[in-house]
């Protein structure tokens, strides 16, 4: 890549963050798709997030079953169907604290933190743009090769999260009124 391209990729990367990081809340219902290699078909899981700047992300599940994620400052609250509830610090889990900030950075629009754990590559014109997420350090190397968001604007409409041993997942959130 020559200097000037990627003094322009930088440019529109800093653009991006900047639409994404106006945003105050965002979210909605979703599908996931979870492709193990113990499994001959996707497991196929729905459920609703829900984001509030700058730090409050909320995964739920409602099928196949009910459990939630949320994330909220450097505390992790895990809903478990049976209604037990674990919380830990993101800060003391240095793997999750990394892979949380590829969700939450992203949609907080933190290029710095973003850079901390992560080399960025955008692609494709700010109404259907691609983000990767690549690992820097080793350790959460071990887990996970890439994040890929996929968004128009200041919106990710898809993440899919490639891990390490070959498995992956694909979020994809509904349309309005699906």
């Amino acid at each position: 890549m020559s200097a000037q391209a990627a003094a322009s990729a930088d440019v529109e990367l800093v653009a991006l963050m900047e639409m994404l990081s106006e945003v105050d809340t965002a979210g909605g219902k979703f599908t996931e798709r979870k492709y193990l290699s113990i499994l001959d078909k996707p497991l196929v899981l729905r459920g609703e997030v829900r984001y509030r700047a700058p730090d409050f992300v909320k995964k739920e599940y409602d099928d196949p079953n009910s459990e939630s994620y949320e994330v909220s400052g450097d505390s992790l609250t895990i809903g478990f169907p049976d209604g037990r509830r674990r919380e830990l610090s993101i800060d003391e889990h240095p793997v999750l604290r990394a892979f949380v900030e590829s969700y939450r950075g992203t949609l907080a629009g933190d290029l710095e933190t973003l850079s901390h754990y992560f080399d960025l590559v955008l692609s494709g014109p700010m109404d259907a743009w691609q983000l990767r997420l690549t690992p820097r350090g080793p350790d959460l190397a071990d887990y996970l090769s890439a994040v890929i968001m996929h968004g128009r604007e200041g919106t990710v409409y898809s993440v899919e999260t490639l891990e390490a041993s070959g498995d992956r997942s694909v979020m994809t959130l509904d349309a309005p009124g699906d």
